[in-house]
């Protein structure tokens, strides 16, 4: 794996490919390998692909600070592609690493020539409700500090099973992504680091500088993807009004026979519509 110094921490990055630079980030519970078959698919049509460890993910630093802020992983997305020798990229990101893709589209507009996003809306359209409670109560289970670590663990982590299990219900073959997620998460400070993204969520509530900033509609041209059979979201309540997060132009696809991990439940479906994107707005 490639090793990156960007803001403060040593990223392991998968990479594949030569030409203008996508870079992929990934979200809860998985790994950058969530993006392998994808990156073929970007490397094959002349892109240069580059999928992180997000920050706290194995082989990835454990931020000594514990800060797990979104505007931080907005700003960790804009650092590496400055680690990557170029002025500006594609950034698209799944679950977790959609909300950093997100945060650094409005935290260096000109970094980012393109947002890709899977599975999760905008921050800006994000809001807290018992329905959202409902369809996705790990977001209330991960603020409990050690009780959610516990929680979490029982079981030789049975619960990263069921999440895999609701959330993409159609998708028979997740055995591998499983394994490999899960060995990192028994990795010390992992499981940890891991939870410590939705312990930080209560630090975006306040009018900041920078959650104002994050907040802002977005300018970049945008595809965004969701899964028909997701069971965190469901693409007509979650995504209701969207459009009124851009100010640029934006698509949203609903991927048939996808849940919430699309990249790797359908990437020939994402790489049909995410080809010909990039191909009009980074090249």
């Amino acid at each position: 794996m490639l090793q990156l110094t960007a803001n403060g921490l040593s990223f392991s990055c998968l990479t594949l490919g030569d030409g203008p630079l996508a870079l992929l980030l990934h979200g809860f519970p998985d790994t950058p390998h969530t993006w392998l078959v994808v990156m073929e698919g970007l490397a094959n049509a002349g892109f240069r692909a580059v999928a992180p460890a997000m920050r706290g993910y194995h082989p990835t630093d454990i931020p000594e600070d514990g800060d797990y802020r979104i505007p931080t992983l907005g700003r960790d997305a804009l650092a590496l592609i400055t680690a990557l020798g170029v002025e500006s990229a594609a950034v698209i990101g799944h679950d977790w690493g959609a909300t950093a893709a997100y945060a650094a589209a409005n935290l260096g507009p000109e970094r980012v020539t393109a947002l890709v996003t899977l599975a999760i809306p905008p921050p800006r359209i994000i809001r807290p409700s018992l329905g959202l409670l409902f369809r996705a109560p790990h977001f209330a289970a991960f603020q409990l500090g050690p009780l959610s670590r516990w929680y979490a663990r029982r079981g030789d982590l049975a619960y990263i099973d069921h999440l895999y299990t609701i959330w993409s219900p159609t998708w028979t073959d997740s055995r591998s992504h499983r394994d490999a997620i899960e060995a990192d998460l028994r990795r010390p400070g992992r499981l940890k680091a891991a939870l410590s993204y939705y312990q930080a969520m209560s630090a975006f509530l306040p009018n900041t500088v920078a959650n104002t900033v994050v907040r802002r509609r977005i300018s970049q041209p945008s595809l965004l993807f969701a899964g028909a059979d997701d069971g965190a979201l469901r693409i007509a309540l979650d995504y209701a009004g969207v459009e009124g997060c851009f100010t640029g132009p934006m698509e949203l696809v609903e991927v048939e026979g996808a849940g919430h991990f699309i990249q790797a439940e359908q990437p020939a479906a994402v790489l049909e519509r995410l080809i010909p994107f990039l191909r009009d707005h980074l090249c």
